[in-house]
């Protein structure tokens, strides 16, 4: 995909169920532009894209943060000529450990220390 220098100066990538992760190859800019991901209207995170001048040589940008639903790649200057390509998305649920399963696990962790010191003595 390019915008072949002249508008427009932003894309929309709209994905039909929430992703956890999306990116793509990047090249030929020559102005900074910014990358963003959205839950709805909810702001997920920015990335600000430097240019890569005549690079073709895939430079690899995306965002990775969980229920991404659509996200946007602004210029911020004047009209440029870039490459996007090898868009890829990561549909994966991303899921964090519990913090009371850490907890527990940090607490049994030191009961096994304290034991064996106990029995060591």
């Amino acid at each position: 995909m390019t915008n072949h220098g002249s508008g427009p100066d932003s894309f929309k990538f709209d994905f039909d169920a929430p992703v956890s992760a999306f990116g793509f190859l990047w090249g030929a800019a020559d102005y900074t532009w910014t990358l963003s991901a959205f839950n709805g209207n909810n702001l997920l995170e920015t990335l600000i894209l430097n240019p890569t001048y005549g690079s073709n040589s895939g430079d690899y940008f995306g965002i990775a943060h969980a229920g991404i639903t659509h996200a946007t790649l602004t210029i911020n200057g004047n009209s440029d000529y870039v490459f996007i390509d090898n868009f890829t998305v990561n549909n994966a649920n991303v899921s964090a450990v519990p913090v009371p399963a850490a907890v527990w696990l940090f607490g049994s962790g030191l009961v096994g220390l304290l034991g064996f010191n106990r029995k060591r003595s």
